[in-house]
């Protein structure tokens, strides 16, 4: 009987999202992507050439260098002011300012000039692309910061990136992020799509925190597009296999206390065309929400997600971005000694699905969230489908 409820609401909610009228969006995405060549003064293509971006006001700094065909490619970049800075054997070091504000791909292209025996002072104006105008309160965090910090549970793991990185951000019950201010008006968009739904493991799943490619977090005055929230945002950018020349990709695996454990393995691979990544998380733990009692009494639980990033660049102005994710969790509600001692049973399971798409340059965003959540209890099954657009 579940089974058939659930199914009869989850096409309930795809049939509903068939007559939403498609937006036009003025700020597609949340980041954006750089390629480019590099050539000497003849046009002659340059290898292995050191390429550089990085931005001094969301520190974000990435780096690569050119392959056999001069070309290099740098994607999923938060909009921003970035400096390029480019290095080669035998040539002057070149450097560029670039401003990201699009989801339309940028292209340049680099010419060295060959290093002379001179010696010369260039003196230049400090660029004013440095200073903040914007008076919103907000960080950026970077995969290089992310990698370093501990996540503990891989079903709020975006939670604890927050509360272990921000200001102002305490831990609250069951994995959520207290942020200053209203609590329900906590925002997380994932590539430029809004969820607000309770991120609490007693509410709703979270997306893996191996997915994060860069998470813009805003504690302070909302800019408008995301619409009257006062609280925290988190603007999360996730990993893309686009421009992938190699495959890549880690395998984790963890084991605690309470028999608490978490497995997880992300992979990515592409060319300057196309690219693929997925991660995969799972595990489980004797002590799966906070407990009434200093003991765990009944507190089994265990989660499983899954998350695919297909994206597209057949020419030079479109591109194509499509996430497909879904997830599981399975937990026992805990007890109190008194009702431990009386048997009582109670158990949740939440579904989550979502599916989202960016098409550009015609401008047209499609975005689908579908969310089912069944909360079972010895006598009774109540199930409800929530869908948001």
């Amino acid at each position: 009987m579940p089974n058939i409820k659930f199914r009869a609401s989850l096409v309930a909610a795809l049939g509903l999202s068939l007559g939403v009228r498609i937006h036009h969006a003025q700020s597609l995405g949340n980041s954006g992507s750089l390629r480019g060549s590099v050539v000497d003064p003849s046009g002659a293509l340059i290898a292995s050439a050191s390429v550089r971006l990085e931005s001094r006001l969301n520190s974000v700094r990435r780096e690569s260098s050119s392959d056999d065909g001069g070309a290099f490619q740098f994607n999923g970049l938060p909009f921003a002011s970035y400096e390029l800075i480019v290095a080669a054997a035998g040539f002057q070091a070149y450097s560029q300012s670039i401003s990201i504000a699009s989801a339309v791909p940028m292209t340049v292209k680099i010419s060295l000039s060959l290093a002379g025996s001179s010696t010369s002072i260039q003196v230049v104006e400090q660029s004013a692309q440095a200073i903040q105008l914007s008076p919103t309160a907000q960080g950026t965090l970077d995969k290089n910061l992310l990698d370093r910090l501990p996540v503990q549970n891989q079903a709020t793991g975006l939670s604890e990136m927050v509360t272990r990185s921000t200001p102002g951000v305490a831990a609250d019950g069951n994995g959520f992020a207290h942020p200053l201010g209203e609590h329900a008006d906590t925002s997380i968009a994932i590539d430029n799509q809004p969820i607000t739904d309770q991120q609490a493991k007693i509410f709703s799943n979270q997306l893996s925190a191996a997915i994060v490619e860069t998470m813009e977090v805003i504690t302070g005055a909302p800019p408008a597009e995301f619409g009257d929230k006062t609280s925290l945002i988190m603007n999360v950018t996730t990993q893309s296999g686009l421009g992938k020349q190699k495959p890549s990709g880690s395998i984790s695996s963890q084991y605690g206390s309470f028999g608490t454990w978490s497995q997880g393995a992300t992979l990515g691979v592409g060319s300057a065309r196309w690219g693929s990544f997925t991660a995969l998380s799972s595990g489980a733990s004797g002590r799966f929400l906070d407990t009434p009692e200093f003991l765990p009494l009944h507190d089994h639980g265990n989660s499983q997600s899954i998350f695919e990033r297909l994206d597209a660049q057949p020419t030079e102005t479109d591109t194509f971005h499509l996430n497909l994710s879904a997830a599981r969790s399975w937990f026992q509600t805990p007890n109190t000694f008194d009702s431990q001692d009386l048997g009582q049973d109670q158990r949740s399971q939440i579904r989550s699905f979502n599916r989202s798409r960016l098409d550009t340059p015609d401008q047209s965003q499609h975005a689908l969230y579908v969310q089912s959540v069944y909360s079972f209890r010895p006598f009774a099954i109540f199930p409800f489908c929530k869908s948001a657009f």
